[in-house]
């Protein structure tokens, strides 16, 4: 229940429940303290009271986003389960009524994660396994990698469009994935300017390019994917990502290794074939 109360400093306090020390001492049995009597939470037998008050400063706007998340697992080792719904309602202290706020994202979050799934996880991989193990169709590697790569960054960005979006809709605090994802972004704006700056094939520095080109996209691919796994986990996307993920990353890692076994046995075989990208 809620309850309010004005404070001498034009606070509002709302009481959502009532903490009581000896509440884990009742038993099915037992009587409820006076002041525990309206708040019994009725979670198997022995009674279970949460405490937290909202200090809300009176303005010209008195209504406040209020998130209830609701569950009715039996709590293990005194230790409550992960709510298994959650729902939000606008308060109006004025009036005291209430009505649904505006619904969780949940769209724009789907939509962000699925890009990046796609262009991070999906297109770019494949964009660098054309380039390192199929460079005996030349030029044709080298357009179908440029051109993967480019629809898989832009795919990618307008996912973290879609991210920076949802940040600002929900204020999540997850500083992990968030900084691996500006990590990731500009290793991928590094990579998009590396094109410009590449060295003709004769030159010099075009292996220190190359040292350079194959490296950081390497760490791009590497970074994006255990941010993804963050990302599945942080935005709690349910066993169908986990699963359909996972099976992704098993086809590339298998891919991978045939074709790098087949790769050096080429070259051992011939020392002269096409070297790798």
């Amino acid at each position: 229940m809620l309850e309010m109360g004005r404070a001498s400093a034009g606070a509002l306090l709302v009481a959502l429940a009532v903490l009581a020390p000896a509440a884990t001492e009742q038993t099915c049995g037992d009587e409820l303290p006076p002041e525990l009597v309206g708040n019994y939470s009725g979670l198997a037998c022995a009674p279970v009271w949460n405490n937290f008050v909202l200090r809300y400063a009176q303005g010209k706007d008195n209504r406040q986003n209020v998130l209830l998340a609701i569950g009715s697992a039996i709590p293990v080792n005194d230790r409550l389960s992960e709510h298994q719904s959650k729902t939000s309602i606008t308060f109006d202290f004025t009036t005291g009524s209430s009505s649904s706020a505006s619904s969780f994202p949940e769209g724009l979050k789907r939509t962000h994660g699925a890009l990046n799934l796609f262009a991070w996880g999906v297109l770019l991989p494949i964009g660098a396994i054309v380039a390192r193990y199929c460079r005996r169709w030349d030029p044709l590697w080298f357009y179908l990698h440029a051109g993967i790569q480019f629809v898989g960054f832009i795919l990618g960005l307008a996912g973290i469009v879609a991210g920076v979006s949802l940040y600002n809709k929900i204020q999540a605090n997850v500083p992990s994935h968030r900084g691996l994802g500006i990590f990731v972004l500009v290793l991928g704006i590094l990579q998009i300017l590396a094109i410009f700056l590449r060295p003709n094939k004769d030159s010099k520095y075009r292996k220190f390019w190359n040292w350079y080109h194959h490296w950081v996209g390497r760490l791009a691919l590497f970074f994006a994917a255990i941010n993804i796994v963050i990302g599945i986990k942080v935005g709690t996307a349910g066993n169908s990502w986990k699963i359909g993920y996972g099976f992704n990353l098993a086809i590339l890692l298998i891919t991978i290794i045939a074709l790098e076994v087949l790769l050096w046995t080429r070259w051992r075989n011939n020392s002269g074939s096409t070297g790798a990208y």
